[in-house]
Formats: C-alpha cells, sequence, structure tokens
C-alpha cells in the first residue's frame, strides 16, 4: 500500500513526464518539488529514495548506495535487479526504477516482470502442493493455470534466473534460492554477480517500510 505522500509524489512525477500538468492543479510541497526535480532532471531513483528516507534510515541508505556502486553487474543488469526486488516486496519505488535513465524504455524490464511473476507463482503453488502431502491431507494437486512466463522478454537465460533469484530471496523461499544459484553457476555465471544481485535483493525491501 504506498502512502498518500508516495502517491502524490509518483502522480506528480507520472505527470511531469508525459507533459500532462494541467493548469489549476494544486501546487506540490517544497519536499515533492525537491524530490521531482531530483528525479525528473536525473532520473535518479537512488537520489528520490534518499530525500524520501527518514533519518534513522541512514545505515538502509549506505547499504543501498554500496550495494548498487561496488557491484559485479553490469549497470542495467544492476537496475534490473533492484527493479525486480522492488516488484516482489510491493514497493513503490519499483515506478521510480522502471523509469530512470538506467532502464527507462529497456525492454528488460518485460522480463524482470516475466522473472517476478514466474518465480512468485511457482513458489505459492508449490506451498499449496505441500499441504496435500500430509496423510491426512483432503486437498487434491492445485488445478491452477500456470502461465508460460519462461519466455524471457528479451533478455538472456542467465539474466531471467538472476532476477529469479532476486525474487526468491526476496520471498525467503530457501529451495528457490539454492535452484536458481545452481542454475546460474551452471551458466557460467561467476559468483561475485551471484553475490552481487544477492545483496540488492537484501537492501531493497527494508526501504519499502520507512520510505514515504
Amino acid at each position: 500500500m504506498f502512502s498518500l505522500a508516495r502517491r502524490k509524489l509518483l502522480f506528480t512525477i507520472t505527470a511531469i513526464l508525459h507533459s500532462n500538468i494541467q493548469e489549476g492543479a494544486s501546487a506540490p510541497s517544497k519536499l515533492d518539488t525537491r524530490i521531482t526535480m531530483a528525479f525528473t532532471m536525473n532520473r535518479n531513483w537512488i537520489e528520490s529514495v534518499k530525500l524520501t528516507a527518514p533519518e534513522y534510515a541512514t545505515d538502509l541508505i549506505k547499504n543501498l548506495e554500496i550495494a548498487m556502486s561496488t557491484t559485479a553487474l553490469d549497470v542495467v543488469d544492476a537496475h534490473a535487479c533492484a527493479l525486480a526486488a522492488a516488484m516482489s516486496s510491493g514497493d513503490a519505488i519499483a515506478f521510480e526504477i522502471s523509469v530512470s535513465k538506467e532502464l527507462f524504455g529497456n525492454d528488460i524490464r518485460d522480463a524482470v516482470a516475466r522473472a517476478v511473476l514466474f518465480e512468485t507463482t511457482n513458489a505459492r503453488y508449490s506451498l499449496y502442493s505441500i499441504t496435500a502431502l500430509s496423510e491426512r491431507a483432503v486437498v487434491p494437486p492445485h488445478d491452477f493455470c500456470i502461465d508460460d512466463f519462461t519466455n524471457n522478454g528479451g533478455s538472456t537465460r542467465e539474466q531471467f534466473t538472476l532476477f529469479c533469484l532476486v525474487t526468491a530471496i526476496v520471498n525467503q523461499s530457501e529451495q528457490s534460492i539454492r535452484n536458481n544459484i545452481d542454475l546460474l553457476l551452471g551458466y557460467g555465471v561467476s559468483q561475485e554477480k551471484i553475490q552481487a544481485a544477492a545483496r540488492i535483493a537484501c537492501v531493497i525491501p527494508p526501504l519499502a517500510k520507512c520510505v514515504l
């Protein structure tokens, strides 16, 4: 659930991006204006987060900057992992990340969405299936429709699996984490890149608890 302040900010950013702010609209606050300018001038979602985070979240911001700046991933993959983490945790900053200068107009965003849906769907349905394994259970195997999200949406299999790993970490699904790490290592992805993605997955969700 987005806070009222965050919804107003996202509306303002969206309006500016699409150049459709109408005359007579209520003026944004000074804080909203500063945040909006910081974001729309540079499309820098990290700066936007820093401006909206409370003082007690200083360490979270430091961790975010470290995870995003000292990474073995290339720039697009790092920000795409951040988008996967934000989408998986329901974080409002997913919007800002998706229209940031690093990802705006890039098809990688579709791959992130597919990976998040694929991993989240599999995890939830697997949990349901566990209930049918009990000796006393009367729950039949699930008959849910499972969409084919495995079309990588223009990403490589390595990127897609990396986004799945990030989602699994956010969802705290240990088995999925292990499965995706095994796949990545089999694809030849380095341990450094896997850990870089994991660091990003760990720092994004807590921001949803404190960023306005």
